[in-house]
C-alpha cells in the first residue's frame, strides 16, 4: 500500500545540516510517509549519513546519482515518489514537528491539489523572519489561478517550492518537472503548477525553516548566470501567460514579470557589453499595470545602463 505522502529531499554537500533535516521529518507526528533522499553526487559525508538513516527506518529510500543540480535531483525524486502528495525539503533546511499532521490532513479533508503554508528565514533560534507576507484568506479553497491573482495583489506570493505540498497527480499528469541546469528554477515551476491546480488553499502555519547559510547559490558574488536564467524564465513565462483567458490575472502576472525582468538585469549586471544581446527592451512594453513599474520600464527602455545605476542598490 502506497504512503499518503512522499517527502523528497535533494542532498548535496550539506553534512552539517542534513541530520537535523532528516530528524525533523522522522519525528513528525504524522507517520504515513516515505522519505526519498536523493544524493546528488555529494563529495562530503552526506552519502554515508543517508545510508545510516536508511538502516534505522524502513520509510527511507536513498538514491545515489551523479551531480545534476537541484532540478535534476527533485525530478529524480518525483519519478520515484509513490505517495498521494509530494513535499519538497532542501537538505539544509528543516520543518516543525506537526507540519504534515496539519497540512496533509487539511489537503485530504478539502480534496486539495495544493496546500500552502509559511516559510521562515532561519538565522538562529533568536532570529527568524517570515519569508513572505501572510495572506488575508486562510482556509479558503479556490482555483490556482485565483490563488495566484489574490496572492500577487497582496504582495504575498513567493516562488519557493518548499512552502507548499502538492498532489502527485497534478505534477505527474501535467509533466511539471523542473528545468535542469538553471538557477531560480522555482520561479519558473511555481506559476505553472498553480495555473494547473483546481483546488488550492492557504493555511496559516509557520512550518518551513529556511536556514540562512554562507556558500549557498544566493550568496554567490558573481550573479551573471542568475540574471541570465531569470531573463530566460521571464521569456518562457510570458509565452505561457498568453494562454490565460482571465485578462485581470494575465495583466497581474505580466506586471510581476516586469519586476522580475528588471531585477534580473540588475543582479546579473547585464548591461555589460558582452551581455547586452540578451536584453530585449520591447519585452517590457505594455506589461506594467503598477505606476512604479511603468516608470521603471520607461527609464529602462530609454537607457538600461541608467536604470541599473539608479536601482541596482535595491536588489540583493
Amino acid at each position: 500500500m502506497a504512503n499518503l505522502l512522499s517527502v523528497i529531499v535533494p542532498v548535496y554537500n550539506v553534512e552539517k545540516y542534513l541530520p537535523k533535516c532528516i530528524e525533523t521529518i522522522l519525528n513528525q507526528t504524522f507517520k504515513d510517509f516515505e522519505l526519498i533522499l536523493v544524493n546528488d553526487g555529494s563529495t562530503d559525508n552526506c552519502p554515508l549519513i543517508c545510508e545510516e538513516y536508511a538502516k534505522k527506518d524502513e520509510r527511507i529510500k536513498v538514491i545515489h546519482k551523479e551531480n545534476g543540480g537541484l532540478s535534476d535531483a527533485r525530478n529524480t525524486g518525483i519519478n520515484m515518489a509513490k505517495g498521494k502528495f509530494i513535499s519538497f525539503i532542501d537538505g539544509d533546511d528543516f520543518i516543525t514537528e506537526n507540519t504534515y499532521e496539519i497540512l496533509v490532513g487539511e489537503a485530504e479533508r478539502n480534496n486539495l491539489d495544493i496546500i500552502t503554508g509559511n516559510a521562515i528565514n532561519y538565522y538562529s533560534e533568536e532570529e527568524q523572519k517570515l519569508k513572505m507576507k501572510k495572506r488575508s484568506f486562510p482556509n479558503e479553497v479556490m482555483s490556482g489561478i485565483e490563488f495566484l491573482k489574490r496572492s500577487y495583489k497582496e504582495r504575498a506570493m513567493v516562488h519557493c517550492v518548499v512552502a507548499s505540498i502538492y498532489r502527485s497527480e497534478l505534477i505527474k499528469e501535467n509533466k511539471l518537472f523542473f528545468k535542469k541546469g538553471i538557477y531560480h528554477e522555482d520561479n519558473l515551476w511555481t506559476p505553472q503548477v498553480f495555473l494547473k491546480a483546481k483546488r488550492v488553499m492557504y493555511y496559516d502555519l509557520d512550518f518551513y525553516k529556511h536556514v540562512q547559510r554562507q556558500g549557498s547559490i544566493t550568496k554567490l558574488k558573481d550573479k551573471t548566470k542568475n540574471g541570465i536564467d531569470l531573463l530566460n524564465i521571464c521569456y518562457e513565462l510570458a509565452v505561457i501567460y498568453e494562454n490565460i483567458h482571465d485578462e485581470e490575472t494575465k495583466k497581474i502576472l505580466n506586471d510581476v514579470l516586469v519586476s522580475l525582468y528588471l531585477r534580473a538585469v540588475c543582479i546579473g549586471k547585464l548591461t555589460r557589453k558582452e551581455y547586452k544581446k540578451v536584453l530585449d527592451k520591447k519585452f517590457l512594453l505594455g506589461k506594467s499595470i503598477r505606476i512604479k513599474n511603468k516608470i521603471k520600464s520607461a527609464i529602462f527602455i530609454i537607457s538600461p545602463a541608467l536604470y541599473v545605476r539608479l536601482f541596482s542598490g535595491f536588489y540583493r
